[in-house]
């Protein structure tokens, strides 16, 4: 699949989250990136013969305090040829 279908096909999951779950995400980044790099495979402790489907990098929600704030976004990176298979 090309990779601006796929783009679009994430924002459209996205679009149809329930209201009460995106006011918990609304400093958020979502990109797609073909497949996991080797930083990620070491970060999580994964191997390459496993799928990762995506990662998250940021604060969690129940870690985040008062002072949250004024931060770059979470970001999410879904990786497109694992998701498609």
């Amino acid at each position: 699949m090309e990779r601006e279908k796929f783009e679009k096909l994430a924002e459209e999951a996205l679009a149809q989250i329930p209201k009460k779950f995106k006011k918990l995400i609304s400093n958020l980044a979502v990109i797609v990136e073909e497949k996991a790099s080797r930083e990620i495979f070491e970060k999580t402790g994964a191997t390459p013969l496993s799928s990762i489907l995506g990662h998250y990098h940021g604060v969690p929600f129940k870690h985040r305090g008062p002072f949250y704030g004024n931060i770059p976004p979470d970001v999410i990176v879904i990786f497109q040829l694992p998701s498609e298979n």
